[in-house]
C-alpha cells in the first residue's frame, strides 16, 4: 500500500530513534535483573519520554497511526491487563510485589507506545531494527567481553554460564539470538557487521548453555530463512558465521574455567587471555571470509552447488552430534530415556544434551494448583513465589513458573489470562495483517519485527522473561513497531489541549506510582543505616515516613519493631510484627519473624503466641523453616501441650 502521507522528516526519525536506543540501552544495561530495584531510573525516563510524545500527539505535531480491530486488541486489552493488575492490589497476598508488578508493566507499555511512534515516522521500522541491531550488538559484546576480563561481571569467578548484562543465562540466550538472527539478515548489505554479530551471537548462545534459547534461536533462524527472498545467500552466511563461531565455542567448552562454576578468579582469567585470542582469530576468519566471499552473488551464480554444500553441513553437524552421544555413552538410545527426566539440571556444560525438566513440571503443576483455589481473580500479580509455598511438593526456590501463561493465571487468574489473551491474539493478528500489506522496501524490516516479537512469545512459555527489563524492553519496542506497522500510515490527529494535558496526568501518576516504593525503600535503608549508629530518633522517623510512603509494605513495619526493641520497648517491637504479619496474613514469612521474635527475643519467651504464628507459618509453608524437626515450633507445641496457653 502507498504512503503518500505527510511524515515526519529523516532528522527527526534519526533523533527519536536516538532517544528509543538510549532507553533501550538503559532498560538492557541498568535492568537491574529480575528485581524492581532500577526500574524508577528506567520508568523515570520513559515517563518523560512518553509525556513529551503524547503532548507532541495531542497538538498535531507527531503523527500516529489509528489502530484497526487487531491494532485494538493490543492497544485496548494491555491497558486493561495493567489495569486488573492494579485492581489485583485488593486482594494480593503480597501487596507491595503486587505494585512493583503495576510499575513494570507501566514500563513495558511506555516501551510499546515508543515502538509504535517511531514505526510510524519515516522508514521508522528500519529505524526501529537498526536500534534493535545496536542494542543486542552491545550486549553479544559485552557478555564476551565478560568472558575476556570476568571481574567485569559481578559473578565473572562464580557462575560458569554467561548472563551479564541481562542477570540471567536463558534471557541471554534469547537476546543472543535475536542478535543472530539480525546478524544474518543484515549481512547481505552490511557484510563484515552483520558476520561478526552473528559470529558473536553464536558464541554467546551456546556458552549461556541455554537449551530452551537454542531451540528459540533456532525457530527464529529458520523462519527468517523461510521468509527471506535470498534464503540460500542467507543460509552461506549463516555457515560463514557458524563455523568460526562454533570452533571459538568448541574451544571454551574444553576449558572448565570459563564454563564451570566456582573456577576461581584466576584461573578464569588466565583462561580468558587464551579465549581473547582464540576470539581475535575466529573475528579475523569472519572479517576475510565477509571480504572474499559475496554471498549474493555465489548464490545467484551456482545455487545448486550453495543448496549441496549447506545441506552438507546441516547433516554433518547432526552427525557429529549422533557420534558425539554414542562415543561418550554407548547407546544413544539408552542415553536418550535417561536423559529425560524430572528435577534439577547441573549447570555444567553438558546439561545442553540433557532432557531433564529442571523442575518446570512441578513448578507448572503448583501454578494450575494456585489457580484453581483462586480461579477468576488469582492471588494478586507477581505472588507466585509465596501463593507456591503452601501448595509446593518440592523446596526448590521459583519466583515464577516459568510460564508467562500459567504465571499470569496463577496470579491473576481467569480474568487476566483472558485479558492477556486478547493482547496476544491482536499481536498476531496485526503481525499477519503487516506482513500482508507491508511497502517492499519495508519487508524485510516488518520480518524481522514478527520474527523478534514471536521469539519473545515462544520463549515466554518455558520461562519468566516477563521478569527482566532487560528482555521484555526490546520485545515491547518491536511488539509496538509491529502493531503500528499493521495500520500504516501515521497522520497528524489533533486532539486538542485538553487530551494534551490528560496524558500528561496518566504519566505524572505513573511517575508518581514508580517513585513512591522506591522512595519508601530508599527511607527504610538509610532508617537501618540510622539504627546502626545507634541515631534512633532518625531511623524511627525514617520508618515513619516510608510506612506512610508505601503502606503496602512489610519492611518499614520490621524496622520500627526493630527500633522499639533497641530502645528498650518488647511490647512495642511485638505488637509492629503482629501488625506486619496481619497485613499480609498468607505471607509465611511474617508469621515466621512474629514466631522467632516471640520464641527468642522475648525474656521469658512467649511460647503460647510463638506457636499460633509457628503454627500459622507452617500451615502456610509446610516445607519452609517453621517446619524444622525439633524447631522452635516443635519446642513451642510442647509447651502448649503443657499448658503454656492456660
Amino acid at each position: 500500500m502507498a504512503d503518500d502521507a505527510p511524515r515526519p522528516t529523516p532528522g527527526s526519525t534519526f533523533a527519536l530513534s536516538g532517544v528509543v536506543g538510549a532507553l533501550l540501552g538503559l532498560a538492557v544495561f541498568h535492568g537491574g535483573g529480575s528485581g524492581s530495584e532500577t526500574m524508577l531510573v528506567v520508568g523515570l525516563a520513559l515517563a518523560a519520554t512518553v509525556a513529551v510524545i503524547a503532548v507532541g500527539v495531542c497538538l498535531g505535531r507527531i503523527p500516529v497511526v489509528k489502530p484497526g480491530r487487531a491494532g485494538w486488541c493490543v492497544a485496548g486489552g494491555a491497558p486493561l491487563l495493567t489495569l486488573w493488575i492494579g485492581c489485583s492490589l485488593a486482594w494480593s497476598i503480597t501487596a507491595d510485589v503486587s505494585w512493583d508488578w503495576l510499575n513494570r508493566t507501566l514500563v513495558y507499555l511506555g516501551f510499546v507506545v515508543l515502538g509504535a511512534v517511531l514505526a510510524g515516522f519515516r522508514h521508522g521500522r528500519q529505524a526501529v531494527v537498526a536500534v534493535l541491531t545496536l542494542v543486542v550488538a552491545a550486549v553479544v559484546g559485552w557478555a564476551l567481553l565478560g568472558v575476556v576480563v570476568p571481574s567485569l561481571a559481578p559473578v565473572g569467578d562464580r557462575i560458569g554460564r554467561l548472563s551479564e548484562p541481562v542477570g540471567y543465562w536463558n534471557g541471554l540466550a534469547l537476546l543472543a539470538s535475536t542478535a543472530l538472527v539480525l546478524g544474518v539478515a543484515i549481512a547481505s548489505s552490511r557484510r563484515v557487521g552483520g558476520l561478526l554479530l552473528a559470529y558473536g551471537a553464536i558464541i554467546v548462545l551456546l556458552m549461556t548453555q541455554s537449551r530452551g534459547g537454542l531451540v528459540v534461536g533456532v525457530v527464529m533462524l529458520a523462519l527468517w530463512l523461510r521468509w527471506s527472498a535470498q534464503r540460500l545467500a542467507d543460509g552461506l552466511d549463516l555457515l560463514l558465521a557458524a563455523v568460526p563461531g562454533l570452533a571459538v565455542a568448541g574451544f571454551a567448552f574444553t576449558r572448565e574455567a570459563l564454563v564451570r562454576d566456582d573456577a576461581g578468579r584466576e584461573a578464569r582469567a588466565d583462561d580468558g587471555k587464551l579465549f581473547a585470542l582464540v576470539l581475535a582469530l575466529g573475528a579475523v576468519a569472519v572479517v576475510v571470509a565477509a571480504i572474499r566471499v559475496p554471498a549474493v552473488r555465489v548464490a545467484a551464480d551456482a545455487p545448486d552447488r550453495v543448496r549441496r554444500v549447506l545441506w552438507a553441513g546441516l547433516a554433518l553437524a547432526v552427525v557429529a552430534g549422533i557420534v558425539g552421544i554414542g562415543v561418550s555413552t554407548g547407546d544413544p538410545a539408552t542415553w536418550v530415556r535417561d536423559q529425560v527426566t524430572t528435577g534439577e539440571c547441573a549447570n555444567t556444560p553438558d546439561r545442553l544434551g540433557q532432557f531433564c525438566d529442571n523442575n518446570r513440571v512441578a513448578w507448572w503443576g503448583d501454578a494450575l494448583e494456585i489457580a484453581s483455589d483462586n480461579p477468576v481473580a488469582g492471588t494478586g500479580a507477581g505472588t507466585y513465589r509465596v501463593a507456591r509455598l503452601r501448595v509446593r511438593d518440592e523446596a526448590s526456590p521459583a519466583p515464577q513458573p516459568h510460564s508467562l501463561p500459567l504465571q499470569v493465571l496463577a496470579d491473576l487468574g481467569i480474568v487476566g489470562l483472558l485479558l492477556a489473551s486478547v493482547v496476544a491474539i491482536g499481536a498476531v493478528a496485526a503481525a499477519r495483517r503487516a506482513l500482508r500489506r507491508v511497502e517492499p522496501g519495508d519487508r524485510g524490516a516488518t520480518r524481522l519485527l514478527a520474527i523478534v516479537s514471536l521469539g519473545y512469545g515462544l520463549h515466554s512459555l518455558i520461562d519468566y522473561d516477563a521478569d527482566f527489563l532487560a528482555v521484555t524492553a526490546p520485545a515491547a519496542v518491536a511488539l509496538g513497531a509491529l502493531v503500528a506497522a499493521a495500520d500504516l500510515p501515521a497522520r497528524p490527529r489533533s486532539l486538542g489541549v485538553p487530551a494534551a494535558v490528560a496524558a500528561v496526568a496518566v504519566c505524572a501518576a505513573a511517575f508518581g506510582s514508580l517513585a513512591l516504593p522506591d522512595l519508601a525503600a530508599r527511607g527504610v535503608d538509610r532508617g537501618y543505616a540510622a539504627l546502626f549508629e545507634g541515631d534512633l530518633e532518625t531511623a524511627a522517623r525514617k520508618a515513619r515516613d516510608a510506612r506512610a510512603l508505601n503502606p503496602l509494605s512489610r519492611e518499614p513495619i520490621v524496622l520500627q519493631s526493630e527500633i522499639a526493641a533497641e530502645a528498650g520497648d518488647p511490647e512495642a517491637a511485638t505488637e509492629r510484627l503482629r501488625e506486619a504479619a496481619e497485613l499480609q496474613p498468607e505471607n509465611p514469612h511474617a508469621w515466621v519473624a512474629l514466631g522467632l521474635h516471640l520464641f527468642a527475643s522475648l525474656d521469658p519467651p512467649d511460647l503460647c503466641g510463638a506457636y499460633f504464628a509457628y503454627n500459622t507459618a507452617y500451615t502456610l509453608d509446610p516445607l519452609g523453616p517453621a517446619g524444622v524437626p525439633d524447631g522452635p515450633l516443635d519446642v513451642a507445641r510442647e509447651a502448649v501441650n503443657h499448658g503454656a496457653c492456660e
